[in-house]
């Protein structure tokens, strides 16, 4: 099993998984997540520990410009504590394990320009006449469809004429993809009018993020093009390719108590 580590020369976080996947689906709900681990303590017995604490912390920031000034908000939404017996340690080195179940309705971590969602765990090594030794480690908390969610098996089509001049059919095996995954965008085009030809074909992903503070009733949208790809034809007056798009953000659309983001990411396909 790979443990991943965050640690100082005394102290150290191990965690057995990198990432909490909640997995579900957006109508239904998503279930609850699981992060283990265990704090690593090398300290001579001989040595005191007066305490060992851990503490694992999720907070959600917005950041928007009003009448000049930049204003920030921040919320936490996750808080827990561990107190560790450092007091009767008969080796040098001693593991202190831990363990939490992170509630479904956490927002997944996601950092856009207006805002951010963070999650991370702190060790504290309280010694007598001696500073306190802190470490900490990055958690990251993400959303996945459910292998049984209907969504996954769902296509994008969509046809129609273009102002008379051709007719196009537009098509993408599935609708949700993971991080990683190569987005293939099928574009079928057929003109009607002999004097237009369809030089070149295009495909884009674009990332819309909505940001909205219940408190200061404010909503801003930030969009992005994630992934742009291009394509000269051969033929201008029949089309029948395909445009491979490879997306380099994974989606998530999440929901908390005074802070609401809905990030998605959409296949937009064009024809000049």
């Amino acid at each position: 099993m790979k443990i991943l580590t965050s640690k100082a020369k005394t102290l150290e976080i191990q965690l057995v998984e990198p990432e909490v996947y909640m997995r579900g689906t957006l109508h239904r709900g998503y279930s609850s997540g699981q992060v283990r681990g265990v704090v690593k303590l090398q300290l001579s017995t001989q040595k005191r520990a007066l305490s060992l604490k851990l503490t694992l912390v999720g907070t959600i920031q917005t950041n928007w410009a009003t009448e000049g000034r930049v204003c920030r908000e921040q919320m936490e939404v996750l808080r827990q504590e561990w107190s560790f017996d450092t007091t009767h340690r008969k080796n040098d080195i001693e593991f202190f394990p831990f363990q939490a179940v992170l509630p479904s309705t956490l927002p997944p971590s996601t950092t856009v320009r207006g805002g951010r969602v963070k999650y991370w765990l702190e060790a504290q090594l309280v010694r007598p006449r001696r500073w306190d030794t802190r470490v900490s480690r990055e958690l990251l908390v993400l959303r996945v469809e459910s292998p049984t969610s209907s969504v996954l098996s769902e296509g994008v089509y969509a046809s129609g004429s273009f102002k008379g001049l051709f007719d196009y059919q537009l098509s993408c095996p599935h609708r949700t993809f993971g991080p990683g995954d190569q987005v293939p965008v099928r574009f079928q085009l057929t003109t009607k009018d002999a004097g237009v030809d369809i030089k070149m074909i295009s495909a884009l992903i674009k990332r819309t993020t909505t940001l909205r503070t219940i408190k200061n009733q404010l909503t801003k949208q930030k969009e992005g093009v994630v992934d742009i790809n291009h394509r000269a034809l051969n033929h201008p007056s029949r089309v029948d390719e395909t445009i491979v798009l490879n997306p380099s953000c994974h989606k998530g659309i999440w929901n908390s108590q005074n802070f609401v983001s809905d990030t998605s990411e959409s296949a937009h396909a064009r024809a000049p």
